[in-house]
């Protein structure tokens, strides 16, 4: 490689490297949504150790709960209106009351079943899925600093390859 093409190739390749890196990171955030799922992280051990805390988790919402299995774990309010981001539980299923509409429900790290049975309307769905560790990297993406950082980088990676084109023009 001769000297004078260099400097362009690198600001070529650091920066396609950089937009590659945040679009894979931000990837296991974004496509499931867009596949319909909700993405939740896990900040309770009651799932462990099956679901450590620090897990990213992707829920598919059931339209019929009275298929739902034991052994299935899944994502529900416990608020009484439902509607509490704060309020959401994930356990395993213990049982299925199809009669009055509700599950029976346990942490894997728990020793007794849920206190509170918890109805079909409260049911966000059933986890497909879990990444550990993805849902702490989630939290930091997510505050302020993290975009900040986010696109920080985004930013001199495109300048990077913007300029490594402009040098090759140059020559």
């Amino acid at each position: 490689m001769r000297p004078g093409r260099f400097v362009p190739a690198f600001c070529r390749v650091a920066g396609l490297i950089g937009i590659m890196a945040i679009l894979l990171i931000y990837l296991p955030f974004t496509l499931p949504r867009l596949l319909g799922c909700q993405v939740l992280v896990i900040t309770s051990g009651s799932m462990e150790p099956q679901i450590p805390v620090g897990s990213l988790i992707y829920v598919q919402e059931v339209s019929d709960p009275a298929v739902l299995q034991p052994g299935e774990v899944i994502t529900f309010h416990s608020g009484l209106d439902g509607t509490l981001e704060e309020d959401t539980i994930t356990h395993r299923i213990k049982e299925n009351d199809i009669q009055n509409e509700q599950l029976i429900t346990q942490g894997d790290a728990n020793t007794m079943t849920d206190l509170h049975p918890v109805p079909y309307h409260m049911l966000l769905g059933v986890v497909k899925k879990h990444l550990p560790l993805w849902g702490n990297f989630a939290l930091v993406l997510n505050t302020f600093w993290g975009r900040v950082f986010s696109v920080g980088v985004l930013v001199f990676s495109v300048g990077c390859y913007m300029l490594g084109g402009r040098f090759r023009e140059n020559r």
